[in-house]
């Protein structure tokens, strides 16, 4: 945590939101690419939660939500929805702007009951 404060957070995280959001060329790293810039979006956030104000400021709630409405990669949307969760934790108006709630939503049913929960829990 305390080497993470003096990380230039600002340059770092935009990186991470457009890898999310352009991962490649379609090929068998795209989900490996998408997966690692999620995991380390969450990392991020769950280890400093003030974080979430940039993911928010440089568009990666809308990022996020894209990727659970079109799933492509189960790893990827599961582990989508509970970085939305983190940042609802401290976001939660700009979590609904986004379209967050109807993006965890459409596909409920689909996560196994874990992630119902967290579903439920950033709703």
């Amino acid at each position: 945590e305390e080497a993470l404060i003096s990380f230039p957070m600002e340059t770092f995280i935009p990186l991470l939101v457009n890898l999310l959001g352009n991962p490649g060329c379609g090929d068998e790293t795209t989900g490996q690419v998408m997966l690692l810039a999620c995991r380390c979006l969450y990392n991020v956030v769950d280890i400093l939660p003030p974080t979430a104000r940039i993911i928010v400021g440089h568009g990666g709630l809308s990022v996020l939500c894209a990727n659970l409405l079109n799933i492509e990669y189960i790893d990827v949307a599961e582990l989508t929805v509970s970085t939305i969760e983190l940042i609802s934790e401290d976001q939660k108006v700009q979590v609904l702007k986004a379209g967050g709630l109807h993006a965890i939503l459409t596909f409920l049913d689909f996560f196994q009951i874990s992630v119902q929960r967290q579903a439920a829990n950033a709703a």
